[in-house]
């Protein structure tokens, strides 16, 4: 929707928001004013003006009880846990829009936490009153100015007021039809009834909608119902409220449910960067569909909608809210209940809930393979292979290392039995690890490079990528460091093609060991911190003790021992935390920097600067780190 006449507005906000500091700007007048179009062109006027961007969070899209920070570390990339969402806000420059602030009741006491840990945070929140925040700058939002009012005819403006939806709304009804100063759910109601049926039952179908929709509606535009919102469509929250069908939730669930399982077809053999581009920008709309699916206890048809993107969720990092509808669908006793259980593992995982992912995969191979019958159908056999290959991982990454080895050989019998060249290509590489993690590295050398080489011959670049990734981990173990960065560099490449978040961070921070290790320690620490800022973003728990295993040992190259002591406290603690144990390459990090520290220190100042770090909390050291090291 355009915006007309609010060139005043725009210039008090332009003033307010080059205030130093956090700040809070509360639009407030009556619905259909304009608050929301004002907030919109402010932010797409001054976000550049931000270092670290600008983003609009629709507070109505939440599902009910939500707090506002899931809403905004969703706009921003962020997992869900709000210790993230704060930490990352505490040393950025942002710009938020929080649109329709009724939609959450306990937004001020959330705001409060919010502005005291920014140190520049600059929100504008559209709401019918200001909120009562300590700081809070208001700005109302009245009708249209005489200059703005020459746009419309003037017998509509003496006829049904100045407020810009009121006047949109109308603006093509015959005007005996409308009262004089009409509410503006009078102006609604007559503007809906002078359209056709068909125009009815798409405004139905779109109120189910959240976070826009891509199909362009010519008429409805121009009525005023559909605004354009960036490259995507959308309904006024003033319009949704009023065409509201419960009707249109069903087909929109039955709409995302086809959706994915299209998708998802494409995910299995080949995941694409447009594929993946199209489920982003769609999320919302999926919250949407699995919230009314679990409202109606209808698990069977959650699991049809998650099940087929769960691989979406893993790759683009959606690990909480993909975590979150798998396990709560996987109840139902259904053919993709196991399938189901097996993903939630994965996330669990990669969360680094490893006690968490182990009980899933446990369950699902349950299932899958239940002792009374070894004769495996396909999809089960393929599910049975999927448990058997995640619990490999939690049992090596618990340090169970022996356990990991047998069922590296469990799993390469059942990629066999399915004769699927991909899983196999998968199989080769987790037998490679357990080797890798025995101590026989040129065994699992060659058995990665075998596995790599398949795979480019087949469509999969998510596993590549990964297989990329696993032969450079034993070439730096090998201390071959050009060929672990040719092998990482094709891994990063890969990753940045599909947006593959985690991947890309495990990548950079292998490139900055790789750096180090060839005296290159701008090049390494520019790696790392774009690693840890990633890993954080993402709300990646699993990586924060390697991440400050590394920053140890760079502190200790840089001269900053005792730092790095205490880093390396922090993280066996967290190694600890997480199960007692890290796969084998980073084990010889923690013992190299062990080494490294100890030679600079002498035992007892390591020792004693070492049990400081374990009394630390992983984020205060990561913190220490970081400001240390820039």
């Amino acid at each position: 929707m355009k915006v007309v006449g609010r060139q005043r507005e725009l210039a008090t906000l332009e003033k307010l928001l080059q205030k130093k500091g956090p700040l809070a700007v509360t639009l407030t007048g009556e619905p259909g004013i304009g608050k929301t179009t004002l907030a919109r062109a402010a932010l797409a006027r001054f976000g550049d003006q931000f270092e670290h961007g600008a983003a609009f969070v629709d507070l109505t899209a939440l599902s009910g009880g939500d707090p506002a920070t899931e809403g905004i570390a969703r706009a921003l990339g962020l997992a869900r846990a709000s210790d993230v969402l704060l930490a990352h806000l505490k040393e950025r420059s942002l710009l938020l829009v929080l649109d329709e602030a009724e939609a959450v009741p306990s937004l001020a006491a959330e705001l409060v936490e919010l502005l005291a840990s920014s140190a520049n945070l600059k929100l504008i929140i559209t709401a019918k009153k200001k909120l009562g925040v300590w700081g809070e700058d208001g700005l109302e939002v009245g009708p249209l100015g005489d200059a703005a009012m020459l746009t419309f005819p003037p017998s509509l403006v003496e006829r049904v007021g100045s407020s810009p939806l009121v006047l949109q709304l109308a603006k093509p009804l015959p005007l005996e039809s409308v009262p004089p100063s009409p509410a503006l759910d009078v102006v609604l109601k007559l503007a809906l009834a002078a359209l056709a049926q068909k125009e009815r039952e798409q405004l139905a179908l779109l109120s189910a909608y959240r976070g826009g929709f891509d199909t362009p509606h010519p008429l409805l535009e121009e009525r005023g119902f559909v605004v354009r919102s960036g490259s995507r469509f959308d309904l006024l929250p003033p319009v949704r409220k009023a065409v509201l069908d419960p009707k249109a939730r069903e087909a929109h669930a039955a709409h995302f449910i086809a959706l994915a399982r299209e998708v998802g077809e494409r995910l299995e053999k080949a995941p694409s960067a447009k594929d993946l581009d199209a489920l982003d920008a769609e999320l919302p709309n999926l919250r949407a569909a699995a919230a009314y699916l679990d409202e109606k206890n209808d698990a069977a048809r959650g699991l049809e909608l998650v099940v087929p993107i769960a691989r979406f969720f893993d790759i683009r990092a959606h690990w909480a809210d993909g975590r979150r509808w798998l396990e709560a669908f996987s109840k139902s006793p259904h053919a993709l209940r196991a399938r189901a259980l097996n993903h939630a593992g994965l996330l669990a995982f990669r969360q680094g809930d490893l006690a968490g992912a182990q009980k899933l995969h446990e369950a699902a191979l349950d299932i899958a393979e239940p002792a009374s019958d070894r004769t495996l159908v396909s999809g089960s056999l393929a599910d049975a292979l999927d448990a058997v290959d995640r619990l490999q991982w939690c049992a090596i990454y618990q340090g169970r290392v022996p356990e990991g080895v047998a069922l590296a050989e469990r799993g390469f019998g059942l990629a066999e039995r399915l004769n699927d060249p991909v899983r196999l290509a998968r199989a080769k590489g987790q037998r490679a690890w357990a080797l890798f993690e025995q101590g026989k590295r040129t065994e699992s050398e060659a058995l990665y490079a075998e596995a790599v080489r398949d795979l480019e011959a087949l469509p999969d670049k998510v596993l590549l990528a990964y297989m990329n990734n696993a032969l450079a981990e034993v070439h730096r173990a090998k201390s071959r460091m050009e060929p672990a960065r040719i092998a990482y560099e094709r891994c990063l490449a890969l990753a940045r093609e599909l947006g593959a978040k985690r991947q890309q961070a495990v990548t950079l921070y292998n490139l900055s060991l790789v750096a180090k290790g060839q005296g290159d320690r701008k090049r390494g620490l520019a790696a790392l911190f774009e690693a840890i800022d990633l890993s954080h973003r993402l709300g990646n728990r699993q990586t924060l003790p390697t991440d400050l295993v590394a920053l140890a040992t760079f502190a200790a190259l840089g001269g900053k021992a005792k730092v790095g002591a205490r880093l390396l406290g922090a993280a066996e603690k967290h190694i600890e935390a997480l199960g007692g144990g890290i796969a084998f390459a980073d084990r010889d990090d923690v013992s190299s920097a062990a080494g490294l520290l100890r030679a600079h220190l002498g035992q007892a100042a390591f020792d004693a600067a070492r049990d400081e770090g374990r009394r630390m909390t992983g984020d205060a050291a990561l913190q220490l780190g970081l400001q240390s090291l820039k």
